[in-house]
């Protein structure tokens, strides 16, 4: 059996996929290209991107409904068709903040993204019927489809686990560490001077909270491509001592 890690990865390199994202990114909502709701989506004003954050709801109520039913197929029934409910409405603002993020990401990223949404689409589907079918009293049906549910959500989180500590997708790459400057300052090491390009308005350091996040460029740049500076634009570095501290 091949570990979940190579299947990943199969993922990244199979262009397959491209046609899978070629319609995804035909079929996003205009609303979600708008300037004002990407920055909203894309948690700009909290310093990190909001779908890790909005993703732990759904996951969250649909792990305890199942375990509900689990528990108490008859007795539990309406508290897990109330936690599958609420799963379902927060599910919407998770997927709006998923679409902003996949957009930005690296064309690998972009394949493994449109399994993880489908796994996540799949759970979906099963924890609806689910709570449809508790509700007709059919319960032994609703638990049968709260596992498969579950087991879909398992897989997407895999992958969306792969997207973001393994791709890096919706990691900020320009980030400067603070600790970085004050220890080269109190040591000597000189300044650290930010690498920016002139784009024709205002010079363009990549430092919002997602400018190049999974590779790409900041405002200014080009979707897609690396935050990188022309050569003869780039400004020499003055890099300190490394820090001894564990890795994050």
């Amino acid at each position: 059996m091949r570990h979940p890690y190579d299947l990943a990865v199969g993922l990244e390199e199979d262009e397959r996929l491209d046609a899978a994202v070629n319609a995804l990114e035909q079929a996003m909502p205009a609303k979600l290209l708008d300037p004002a709701t990407r920055r909203a989506l894309e948690g700009r004003s909290f310093g990190h991107t909001l779908h890790p954050l909005l993703m732990l709801l759904p996951l969250g109520t649909w792990t305890s409904a199942t375990v509900l039913r689990l528990l108490g197929p008859r007795r539990y029934s309406g508290a897990a068709s109330t936690l599958t409910a609420v799963g379902l409405l927060a599910a919407a603002p998770t997927v709006a903040t998923g679409l902003v993020e996949w957009q930005r990401a690296e064309p690998s990223a972009k394949r493994v993204g449109v399994a993880h949404a489908a796994a996540n689409t799949v759970a979906l589907g099963m924890y609806a019927t689910s709570m449809t079918s508790s509700w007709r009293g059919r319960r032994i049906r609703a638990l049968i489809a709260a596992l498969a549910g579950a087991t879909a959500a398992g897989a997407g989180g895999y992958l969306g686990g792969h997207l973001s500590y393994a791709q890096g997708t919706g990691v900020d790459r320009n980030r400067i560490d603070p600790a970085l400057v004050d220890r080269g300052s109190s040591e000597g090491g000189g300044d650290i001077e930010v690498v920016s390009a002139d784009t024709g308005s205002d010079a363009d350091t990549g430092s919002d909270a997602t400018a190049g996040a999974g590779g790409t460029a900041g405002a200014g740049g080009t979707p897609g491509a690396p935050a990188t500076a022309p050569r003869d634009l780039a400004a020499p570095v003055d890099v300190p001592a490394p820090i001894d501290r564990p890795a994050t």
